[in-house]
């Protein structure tokens, strides 16, 4: 969902309004899952968009309102995987390291920008939800 959007936008700004709207909805998924895991010690992003992006981290990172670290390793998700079951297998087993880049720290002019963004975001879908 895209709101705003007229001939003047650009494909720059098609794809900001996109990068907002992704970070928005994880934020969304964030707040539904910090019931259950209410300690949340870190937020790390990997995959090809941070690769190629990395400043969209910085979007997530406002968004979010904590730091994002992005690991750099590609094949995340299998070495995530790995490692789920090498705590069924092998619990004692060293781990290898992960390869992380830079740690983006939420900027707070941005985090309230971002929480008007949230809360129209949220409006919006309502509204969608319920038409």
């Amino acid at each position: 969902m895209l709101g705003g959007v007229s001939a003047a936008s650009d494909a720059d700004t098609l794809f900001r309004g996109i990068v907002e709207g992704v970070a928005i909805t994880y934020a969304r998924v964030a707040d539904e899952l910090r019931s259950a895991a209410p300690h949340i010690l870190q937020v790390a992003a990997a995959g090809r968009v941070s690769n190629d992006h990395p400043e969209w981290l910085q979007i997530l990172a406002d968004v979010l309102g904590r730091p994002v670290t992005h690991v750099t390793r590609r094949r995340a998700t299998q070495r995530g995987t790995a490692l789920l079951a090498l705590d069924e297998l092998a619990p004692d087993a060293p781990r290898a390291s992960r390869a992380t880049g830079a740690t983006y720290e939420p900027q707070p002019a941005h985090v309230e920008h971002y929480a008007q963004r949230r809360a129209r975001f949220a409006e919006a879908y309502e509204t969608f939800r319920r038409s």
